[in-house]
């Protein structure tokens, strides 16, 4: 997020504890990171999170074609 210039609010989860009931209401599971993009939707997991960035911001793409093809690989 901090490479598309967008405001955005960052909160710290402290991975030693439970999760507190207001992130476990955003993320049922408690994984981390999630992005809250509105009151009703919420996306999960680190490689959909920068794809979503990616697609609203491509001129700030962190994520060349090399990379993504790398991660996609390193998923399988």
């Amino acid at each position: 997020m901090a490479e598309t210039n967008q405001a955005h609010e960052e909160i710290q989860i402290d991975l030693n504890t439970p999760r507190p009931d207001w992130y476990l209401h955003i993320s049922p599971f408690g994984r981390v990171p999630a992005l809250k993009v509105n009151d009703h939707d919420v996306v999960l997991e680190s490689l959909f999170v920068a794809e979503f960035i990616c697609d609203l911001h491509p001129e700030a793409n962190p994520l060349t074609a090399e990379r993504q093809i790398r991660s996609v690989l390193g998923m399988h």
